[in-house]
């Protein structure tokens, strides 16, 4: 009942407070609350990938900033050349059984200040029943209840429409990504542990009747002052071709850059030296890039959406990683590239 008082005052601040600053055309307020019970046989707990919303883990990226460790940086699907698979279920009956309850509410307010240009706010809450709610067996206390992360600001973006007589559209802050299927890139609101996936991004779409180009820069991890150029950035291209009655054809090009500073040993300045020299202990910022194909759309009474991706670049992140693994070296592998292929499916 608090959560969902404080989303209303929320609200009614931000719908009273914007006409002191600009005179509104029009102020929309919506808003959801999504209910959904899920029970799993034989789940792996409790290290599951889905835990940290992925299903399946390959070793393909998915490019989810709930998942880089902001001291290791990007946390890869696996080492380059090295099958890994992850699932919440175990391949045997001997796992446990899962059952939960989980409940996301959600408020937005969408002010229009001209026919072209708005802002859009909205503010989450994630939970699951019988957690972080304001209630105990017997004392009616229960500390678990304060975790800080309520409330969210999940969205809060400004929007200007057909910039300089053209079909263009500039989005800037915080918002969703939600690129083809999602595959990707998307909003995480499928599936169990539907929490959500928002970008701090700034993002220029293109868009007629016959095609549609997207163009974004986001920020995934932002280390100032404790690195000048020490951020992990995320950066992409994305057109689709429309002229097709029912079909969509769909290419992109994304690239993470992830510029963490990494090193092995603290030998000061003279082993430092050496090992600049002798090219160990001195990894550079990893470039992971991603080429993709896809075609989805209706046929008569199917639909079906196929896509495959390929990944390459240099992985200095997973090299780091691996550090200390030689029976006399300290240092990680030198020179490993991505160069992995992925593919997804569907046809209903």
């Amino acid at each position: 009942m608090r959560k969902s008082l404080m989303l209303l005052i929320v609200a009614v601040l931000v719908m009273t407070a914007v006409p002191s600053y600009a005179e509104l055309q029009n102020v929309l307020v919506g808003g959801q609350i999504r209910i959904r019970y899920n029970w799993f046989d034989s789940a792996t707990l409790p290290d599951s990938p889905l835990l940290n919303n992925r299903l399946f883990q390959w070793p393909l990226v998915n490019f989810n900033p709930l998942n880089l460790n902001p001291l290791a940086g990007g946390r890869w699907g696996a080492v380059p050349g090295r099958a890994g698979v992850g699932s919440l279920f175990s391949w045997d009956d001997r796992g446990a059984k899962l059952d939960f309850t989980e409940m996301r509410t959600r408020l937005n307010v969408r002010a229009d200040f001209t026919e072209m240009v708005s802002a859009f706010i909205e503010l989450d809450s994630y939970d699951r029943w019988g957690e972080d709610f304001r209630s105990d067996y017997v004392t009616g206390v229960d500390r678990r209840a304060n975790t800080g992360d309520d409330v969210e600001m999940y969205q809060a973006y400004i929007e200007a429409n057909e910039m300089f007589g053209f079909p263009v559209r500039l989005r800037i802050g915080r918002q969703e990504l939600n690129l083809g299927s999602g595959w990707l890139i998307g909003n995480n609101d499928a599936g169990p542990f539907f929490r959500g996936l928002s970008f701090d991004a700034v993002r220029a779409t293109y868009a007629t009747d016959v095609f549609a180009i997207d163009a974004f820069w986001a920020k995934l991890l932002d280390r100032s002052p404790v690195e000048e150029d020490g951020d992990i950035d995320l950066y992409g291209v994305y057109a689709s071709f429309l002229g097709v009655e029912n079909l969509s054809f769909d290419a992109y090009w994304l690239l993470v850059r992830d510029a963490i500073s990494r090193f092995d040993t603290q030998d000061g300045w003279l082993g430092n030296w050496v090992e600049d020299v002798l090219g160990v202990d001195n990894y550079d910022p990893t470039y992971l890039h991603t080429v993709g194909l896809r075609g989805a759309g209706k046929y008569g009474a199917f639909d079906f959406d196929a896509e495959a991706a390929y990944q390459f670049g240099n992985a200095d992140s997973v090299n780091w990683l691996f550090r200390g693994q030689g029976i006399l070296s300290p240092y990680g592998p030198d020179g490993e590239k991505f160069d992995t292929w992925g593919a997804n499916l569907e046809v209903g």
